[in-house]
């Protein structure tokens, strides 16, 4: 499989444990470590690359056992969040909806809200909706690209 060579990396929108300046390095480590691994990459792969102290991706990493564990139920946590959804009727059918949503509060806390409070919220629905567009535009280009190598 060939490689893009001088791939440009940029930070997602939302992403937080990075910033716009280390996305670039982040996006070529990981990148290395996917043909090293024969482009198929799994999380561990990424935590052993990480886990020496002078790997570049090290210091995105909590290595205290005691305070990785609290991130790690605060990510669990979340995961139980975007694991439900919710039957609701959209013209007369059943369609299946996301119970939860992540937004940002007044405060510019992450907070989980649900499906009726975002639409009384008219920044929360803003949040929502701009992050749908983005998501569409997203999958739209990555569409355009497969429709593009088949």
């Amino acid at each position: 499989m060939p490689r893009i060579a001088n791939k440009k990396f940029k930070i997602k929108p939302g992403a937080v444990i990075i910033t716009k300046n280390e996305a670039q390095m982040v996006g070529t480590e990981l990148n290395k470590l996917m043909t090293e691994k024969e482009q198929e990459l799994k999380p561990i792969d990424v935590v052993e690359y990480a886990r020496p102290t002078n790997s570049k991706l090290h210091k995105f990493f909590d290595w205290n056992d005691s305070t990785a564990a609290e991130k790690y139920r605060k990510c669990q946590a979340r995961n139980l969040l975007n694991s439900v959804v919710e039957v609701v009727i959209i013209k007369g059918k059943p369609a299946e909806v996301k119970s939860f949503f992540n937004v940002q509060n007044s405060e510019a806390k992450d907070v989980y809200v649900t499906l009726e409070t975002v639409t009384y919220n008219k920044d929360y629905k803003r949040q929502l909706l701009e992050e749908a567009n983005k998501y569409l535009e997203n999958l739209m280009h990555t569409i355009k690209l497969l429709e593009k190598h088949i």
